[in-house]
């Protein structure tokens, strides 16, 4: 501890200690959302298939992945969505940055279907691959592409993501997305 003497009343007194440092736990939230998910009890309404699909991705470990790598403003949704996808066994999203995957998705011949949000999460509970997206907008210089993994509360879908925040279990903080699924 030490003793420190404030000039305006010549009084002195004893700094307090700062608390010990917590634990750090396995499920952390960052901003509400969930940036790692206890894959041994993922939260409520999430698909524990598709998280342990997430934690393959490394959202929360990947360096490459991670906001601003290698130059500050980089972020890297179409890479998560990429790899994700490739998880399912699709690969149509090779070199694709988020504007083109939405482009893509929108295109009723490429085998993806544009759905509702009540029906992106069902295709989530089930197991099967789902994403939201926006294109490009007046507000934002480049499209936003996340997996839809379960439903974060009712009638919310529940989001796995890469972007200026990455977490494994959270909410679309963006203009409302489109929804697809695929075949």
């Amino acid at each position: 501890m030490t003793v420190q003497s404030t000039q305006r009343t010549n009084r002195q007194h004893v700094a307090k200690p700062r608390p010990a440092a917590q634990k750090k736990q396995v499920t952390k939230k960052a901003k509400g959302f969930i940036s790692k998910v206890d894959l041994a009890n993922p939260p409520k309404g999430m698909n524990p298939k598709l998280a342990e699909k997430v934690r393959k991705i490394g959202l929360t470990t990947d360096k490459s992945l991670q906001p601003g790598y290698p130059t500050k403003g980089t972020t890297h949704c179409n890479e998560a969505a990429q790899k994700y996808a490739k998880q399912f066994g699709y690969d149509g999203f090779k070199g694709l940055n988020a504007d083109k995957m939405n482009k893509l998705m929108s295109n009723p011949k490429s085998g993806w279907h544009k759905v509702t949000e009540a029906e992106a999460i069902q295709a989530a509970k089930d197991g099967k691959m789902a994403f939201a997206s926006v294109p490009a907008s007046k507000g934002h210089a480049h499209g936003h592409i996340a997996a839809v993994t379960g439903e974060y509360a009712p009638g919310v879908a529940g989001i796995s993501q890469a972007g200026s925040d990455n977490y494994e279990f959270g909410t679309w903080r963006r203009e409302t997305p489109s929804f697809f699924v695929r075949d």
